[in-house]
């Protein structure tokens, strides 16, 4: 029987070996691409053109530090993160406890919820940007009907920021509200009915029952969700490339730029290096204040 065991345990951690084959290639890739990125940043402009190497020790990382358009796309993107994630969580709130009723169209309403999520960013992206057209978008057409004039929002440094978060959380806000929702139906109606012939109203019984059973569902959106927005790139291309005035450049944005348009690929590295420890600090620490709560 143990022989039979062991065979049969050999067997299985043969098959886990393969199937963590393509993951372990990915890892390899990543970490081959972390490295080429912070040799290069600590290599001169003019060498990585020419395929060499010069050692300029942190004259890229001082570059970036005093660079004013980092310090504007460093706002931008922690304004986007804070005002995206806070906004979308309200909205995750209301809408997961909504559908949780299986109200008439909740059905419905769960299927378009979750076609933002289908799209690609650029093709959502694209549709925004038509739709936000001041001579012939909707947005404005449907303002005009209110009597209300609608704003150049491509143009505009305040609208364009609008706009920004605004298709920011249409693209991400089905997911918040998906895991809210599966979090939000595993709670027992038997807890509410208690809390209900107790005297609590549907205010002090979401407040009190459901939302502590949600802490760990906001948890794990907070570890996917600010990464993923610090790191925030396609809307601001596709919208408004920066603009106006790099009034709407982020992080991700400005290495693009700093690389590919001033073609200074040294701070390019240089910063996306920074965004990575910074990113990978955040995660670690939230991860284990996580794994506290648990």
């Amino acid at each position: 029987m143990k022989k039979k065991q062991t065979a049969l345990a050999r067997k299985l951690n043969k098959t886990g070996l393969l199937l963590c084959i393509p993951a372990m290639l990915i890892v390899v890739f990543a970490v081959y691409a972390l490295g080429y990125a912070l040799v290069m940043s600590f290599n001169s402009n003019k060498a990585i053109m020419a395929g060499t190497y010069n050692f300029i020790g942190w004259n890229n990382y001082i570059k970036v530090f005093t660079n004013k358009d980092i310090r504007a796309a460093v706002g931008n993107t922690l304004l986007y993160a804070v005002c995206t994630i806070c906004i979308e969580l309200v909205i995750g709130l209301v809408v997961s406890a909504a559908l949780r009723k299986n109200v008439r169209g909740s059905g419905i309403a769960k299927v378009c919820i979750i076609l933002p999520m289908m799209m690609a960013p650029i093709a959502s992206g694209t549709i925004w940007r038509w739709m936000l057209t001041d001579r012939y978008g909707i947005i404005n057409h449907l303002l005009s009907f209110l009597n209300i004039q609608g704003p150049i929002w491509l143009a505009d440094k305040i609208a364009a920021k609008a706009a920004v978060l605004m298709v920011s959380i249409w693209t991400a806000a089905p997911f918040v509200i998906l895991v809210l929702l599966a979090a939000i139906s595993g709670i027992s109606d038997d807890i509410i009915e208690a809390a209900r012939i107790d005297g609590a109203g549907d205010l002090q019984a979401y407040w009190y029952i459901i939302f502590p059973h949600l802490k760990s569902a906001v948890a794990v959106i907070l570890l996917i969700r600010i990464p993923d927005a610090l790191k925030m790139y396609d809307i601001v291309y596709i919208l408004t490339e920066g603009g106006p005035a790099n009034s709407t450049q982020v992080i991700s944005y400005y290495i693009y730029n700093r690389g590919f348009t001033t073609l200074k690929f040294g701070e390019a590295a240089a910063a996306s290096f920074l965004l990575f420890v910074f990113i990978a600090f955040f995660s670690v620490i939230a991860n284990k204040l996580i794994q506290r709560k648990g």
